[in-house]
């Protein structure tokens, strides 16, 4: 057994200020992503009919410019705060997730339950602060700046396939296939 997810990395063309400054002090260095498909197991033996699969989906989307504009804070976890900045939104990235959550579903299960109700209520963002402590999410809150606009194009899909379904398996970058979108 094997897991997969599939994300769209981007980075952003247009960004404010203090956005890089902020994002060092209150969030890890991650590509910035949207999950599109998360955690979900998969037999070996569909692993090349998986990848035929998110190759004709790709071949069916053309390029998406997204823009970010709304703060979003997450309900505190049991491993603190998030800060997002949430999507505009986009049809085409919408239709795109829908496209792969039910076309992908006939996989296997998610490794979390969770999971099936994130691709349910899909809000898409960019994460600038996680983890962090209340004390952290006061002083976070005062530093965003009034001006939250942020834009990225989005020109493929990212598939990644582990064996471990760890954030180091995850982040390694043999572990993934890059398909462009085409249309």
């Amino acid at each position: 057994m094997k897991y997969f997810n599939v994300i769209v990395e981007f980075k952003l063309t247009k960004k404010p200020d203090w956005f890089d400054g902020f994002r060092k002090k209150y969030d890890k260095p991650f590509k910035f992503h949207i999950s599109l498909k998360n955690g979900t197991k998969v037999k070996e033996k569909d692993i090349n009919n998986l990848k035929e699969d998110i190759k004709i989906i790709a071949k069916n989307f053309r390029s998406i410019k997204l823009g970010f504009s709304k703060l979003w804070t997450s309900n505190k976890s049991s491993r603190g705060w998030c800060i997002m900045v949430k999507a505009d939104k986009n049809p085409e990235l919408l239709k795109l997730q829908k496209v792969i959550s039910k076309n992908l579903a006939k996989y296997g299960d998610y490794v979390l339950p969770e999971y099936k109700d994130y691709e349910k209520k899909f809000k898409p963002h960019v994460t600038i602060g996680r983890h962090l402590t209340d004390e952290k999410i006061k002083e976070a809150k005062k530093e965003i700046g009034k001006n939250l606009y942020c834009e990225a194009e989005i020109n493929s899909l990212t598939l990644m396939i582990v064996n471990n379904f760890t954030l180091k398996s995850l982040l390694d970058r043999k572990n993934c296939k890059i398909y462009k979108l085409w249309k």
